[in-house]
């Protein structure tokens, strides 16, 4: 009798293990860790210092452009600490202008975008993403996520526009 349940037991383990692949909510909580791995990516891809913005600040954005947002707070709170600081969107003057700028400090920056995320398989999504400095240039495009371990991980670039 014993081992019949333990056999059940580890059947059931198995199976809610395949079952949370397809399970919307099990993505929306997988969304929150590829979004932060894809600002990872943009920080590493464009840091302020080669941008010339030292000091600066990088500004996060959701959504595709124009319907850019703030990040929700808990997305905010992955960054807290961070150097060169992370702030919302809403603390810049926004991404339709000549330079990104801290509406308190007027210190420039880049602002970041995470939008769309396309799912290939539970291990594997394209994310259209890119950061802005305004007349410093920008860059626009997808990029491939892997998740590994239970880690999403930056895999290849595509299609990125650089202006």
């Amino acid at each position: 009798m014993r081992l019949v349940l333990l056999l059940s037991s580890s059947a059931l383990a198995v199976a809610g293990c395949q079952k949370h692949q397809n399970d919307s909510a099990w993505r929306i909580v997988q969304e929150a860790d590829i979004r932060e791995a894809a600002f990872r990516f943009l920080f590493r891809d464009q840091t302020l210092d080669e941008a010339g913005l030292k000091g600066g600040c990088y500004y996060l954005a959701v959504g595709d452009y124009p319907r850019l947002r703030d990040p929700s707070t808990e997305m905010m709170r992955r960054f807290v600490g961070r150097q060169p600081p992370v702030k919302a969107l809403s603390s810049c003057n926004g991404p339709e202008v000549e330079c990104v700028r801290d509406l308190d400090t007027r210190v420039q920056g880049i602002l970041a975008h995470v939008g769309k995320i396309t799912w290939h398989n539970d291990n594997e999504v394209v994310v259209h993403c890119g950061y802005y400095l305004a007349n410093l240039g920008g860059k626009l495009g997808s990029a491939v996520f892997t998740r590994t371990g239970g880690v999403w991980r930056f895999t290849k670039s595509l299609e990125f526009i650089v202006g």
